[in-house]
């Protein structure tokens, strides 16, 4: 039971760092997708 509590607190206490990481890695994920998108438009015109 402590090692269950141990973890639980460790994960809300990296909860928030998780979410940034998270955050940064869509912000790239989206703008390789409007770079790849932006580049398809140009090609086709």
């Amino acid at each position: 039971m402590a090692v269950a509590w141990n973890y639980t607190d460790a994960m809300s206490r990296f909860h928030f760092t998780w979410l940034i990481l998270l955050k940064m890695v869509l912000d790239k994920l989206f703008n390789i997708i409007c770079v790849c998108e932006q580049s398809d438009k140009n090609n086709a015109t």
